[in-house]
């Protein structure tokens, strides 16, 4: 039970630092906090007060509705990630994504590992992972490990920098297994 509510209490503090996230990761255009814009699909308009989608000069009603049916299904994705209802792997897929654009590697590693057995979301994680990002989260825990043994290690910090960076760099991979996830998702 208090395992369950540590795990609820994180993802709360995930989802409402994400938006920080975004400021901090300016290099990163694929945010979790903007991502039903970013889906690859037509340049749509959203009204920032109600939230609808508005046609451009080349997009037409119907591809404006399925724009938001789109958004919606991965809104209720990360609603049902919120609710520890999402499948796995898919659910392991958006903890990694969301703790490492709130605060990198070292974030996920040292927030999973207090909440859960890293070992095992690792082996999940690996299972889904497009290939840059399978060996890019293997050499971030070598550097986390070399870190942990001593903290002064600049090389290691340096490398899950790099880790980072190439994380976000490749963001839009993620993204694509989670859009695949979220269209079969019923609204």
């Amino acid at each position: 039970m208090i395992k369950q509510l540590s795990v609820m209490i994180l993802c709360l503090v995930i989802l409402l630092s994400i938006s920080a996230c975004s400021e901090n990761n300016t290099q990163n255009n694929d945010h979790v906090s903007n991502q039903t814009q970013n889906m690859s699909e037509p340049e749509n308009n959203v009204n920032e007060t109600t939230g609808n989608h508005s046609a451009t000069e080349n997009t037409s009603d119907s591809e404006v509705t399925v724009m938001n049916i789109e958004g919606q299904k991965w809104d209720k994705m990360w609603d049902l990630w919120v609710e520890g209802a999402a499948e796995s792997p898919y659910a392991e897929l958006m903890t990694y994504q969301a703790e490492v654009n709130n605060g990198g590697h070292d974030q996920y590693f040292c927030n999973i590992s207090n909440t859960g057995d890293l070992e095992k979301e690792m082996s999940v994680l690996k299972q889904i992972l497009p290939e840059v990002h399978k060996l890019n989260l293997e050499k971030a825990y070598e550097a986390y490990l070399a870190l942990e043994e001593n903290e002064d290690d600049e090389i290691a910090a340096e490398v899950l920098e790099q880790c980072d960076s190439v994380f976000w760099e490749n963001e839009s991979e993620i993204n694509s297994v989670l859009e695949e996830y979220a269209s079969k998702i019923e609204i």
